[in-house]
């Protein structure tokens, strides 16, 4: 499996985004969106 994981909560209407195995390199901003 990646190293993204997103799962969604349809009661509360939210949403969790999960970046795994994080380096030095990822350091900085991460975005994301729903369409």
């Amino acid at each position: 499996q990646g190293r993204v994981s997103i799962r969604d909560n349809h009661a509360s209407r939210s949403f969790t985004v999960t970046l795994g195995d994080v380096t030095p390199g990822d350091a900085g901003w991460h975005s994301c969106g729903v369409r």
